[in-house]
């Protein structure tokens, strides 16, 4: 079904952008946080924060549609993050992964990673030894 934008913005995009690892992509969700140093005033109240150690989180999740041969700590490609040009040239690993199963419905592959820096962790980095994953297959 197509999607008429009834607006002159056109920065607006409809839905997700692209499919990830092994899944129909429902949700994409992009996340940046870091640590926080508060610097207090003697009398109570702030004078200043230091920011460090940004990093992102992505989670998404979908219907499972092919064979699944990723796991922890293994570097991926984020398709979604591709699309805006977030975390360019930095690396994505995997944090966990899980799949749901249910009696009226298609299996759910929900997928949470972690992006790093280039300046940190760049998507070049050589995993010794590379992760050897859990080959998860489509019967």
């Amino acid at each position: 079904m197509a999607a008429t934008i009834l607006t002159n913005l056109t920065k607006y995009t409809m839905g997700v952008p692209a499919d990830e690892i092994s899944m129909n992509v429902n949700r994409s969700t992009l996340k940046r946080a870091g640590e926080k140093i508060e610097v207090r005033k003697r009398q109570g109240g702030y004078s200043g924060r230091v920011d460090h150690s940004g990093k992102w989180t992505a989670n998404f999740t979908g219907e499972f549609n092919a064979n699944f041969a990723h796991d922890i700590g293994g570097i991926i490609s984020v398709a979604s993050a591709t699309f805006f040009g977030i975390n360019t040239g930095g690396c994505w690993m995997i944090d966990d992964f899980d799949f749901a199963m249910e009696n009226t419905g298609l299996v759910k592959l929900n997928v949470n990673a972690t992006g790093y820096d280039s300046s940190d962790i760049p998507s070049t980095a050589t995993q010794v030894p590379a992760p050897t994953p859990p080959t998860i297959s489509i019967p």
